[in-house]
């Protein structure tokens, strides 16, 4: 487990905009299995849908950054945005090369309703992590998700909602008590869906987890 006195948790802005693409780029985007599945290289990150939605998530103040005290070096960000029971504009930018990834995404997540429960009008929404791969293993991941859900309740979210691509991330949410909603097995999906699933190991299912907040 990491050493809080070692790291600085802080509430991203979209001034940290540079700074959260570049880590997501080397971070996220070169582990991710559903990117990898998609066959999705060199993804431009700061253009645009996933441009857009990493601003919607820095503007939103349910994202959190982790830097290493000693040098300095952003080591980690958790990027979430709120959704509303009034709804949301769809997205106006082409998915360029995450076309297949954004399909998949799309799909699963239209399949549970967030806002089933009359009492809920505020969707805390996990969108991306990047954890630097010299800093994994020390609980890193685990406490930037801890810290965006208490923005959350800050920012008057009553549920959580993620869409997981990998196990090692469901375990994390699997601790902090969060149930799967939807579970799509993507070796179903036909060639129509350009998912390759023989690289991406044991990482072949997407769930949709969710939580009730405090």
């Amino acid at each position: 487990m990491a050493d809080d006195s070692d790291f600085d948790f802080f509430v991203l802005t979209p001034s940290d905009f540079a700074d959260v693409t570049d880590i997501l780029a080397r971070e996220f985007f070169t582990r991710e299995p559903l990117t990898q599945g998609t066959h999705a290289s060199n993804v431009q990150v700061r253009k645009g849908r996933v441009a857009d939605d990493i601003r919607m998530c820095l503007e939103a103040g349910v994202s959190v950054g982790v830097r290493h005290r000693p040098t300095g070096e952003l080591v980690g960000v958790r990027i979430s945005f709120i959704k509303s029971r009034a709804g949301s504009s769809p997205p106006t930018q082409p998915a360029n090369e995450l076309e297949a990834l954004f399909r998949v995404y799309d799909e699963v997540m239209k399949e549970v309703d967030v806002f089933e429960a009359q009492d809920v009008d505020k969707v805390l929404s996990m969108y991306m992590v990047g954890v630097h791969r010299d800093f994994g293993g020390r609980g890193l991941g685990r406490k930037l998700v801890e810290r965006c859900m208490e923005k959350g309740v800050e920012k008057g979210c009553q549920l959580a909602v993620t869409c997981i691509t990998n196990k090692y991330s469901g375990r994390i949410f699997e601790k902090l008590g969060y149930e799967v909603r939807h579970c799509l097995d993507l070796t179903s999906l036909g060639p129509e869906w350009g998912v390759d699933t023989s690289v991406m190991g044991e990482n072949t299912t997407v769930r949709v987890m969710i939580k009730r907040l405090p």
